[in-house]
């Protein structure tokens, strides 16, 4: 069931709102399946030139994805997604704010080799 999702989502991201990507993703994370790092790696450009659109609570969603992943993630990625936290801060609420930071907090910084 999680990689036919995770092959539907990797081959069609386009159509998915940031909102409904970073859900699907966050939702891999959450059951701790290697989906978010396969879909991540499929999405990490489309992201990228598509961050403008990612509301706070959708950048905090992909953040905490990352910090869960086993392996490394597109380091474009990574600091974009810092960059466009610092944009957001004002946007979020408190408690928003503080687990987007923890979720910093446990990102690979390195890429992979």
């Amino acid at each position: 069931l999680f990689e036919a999702v995770q092959n539907h989502v990797a081959e069609r991201y386009t159509q998915f709102s940031p909102d409904s990507l970073s859900n699907v993703l966050q939702a891999f994370a959450l059951v701790g399946h290697r989906g978010s790092q396969v879909i991540l790696e499929a999405t990490a450009e489309y992201i990228l030139a598509n961050l403008k659109a990612y509301s706070p609570k959708a950048l905090s969603k992909v953040i905490f994805t990352i910090s869960q992943t086993r392996g490394y993630v597109n380091l474009a990625l990574q600091n974009a997604l810092a960059e466009a936290f610092l944009s957001s801060m004002d946007g979020m609420t408190a408690s928003l704010l503080t687990a987007t930071l923890m979720a910093f907090s446990k990102v690979k910084l390195e890429e992979a080799s």
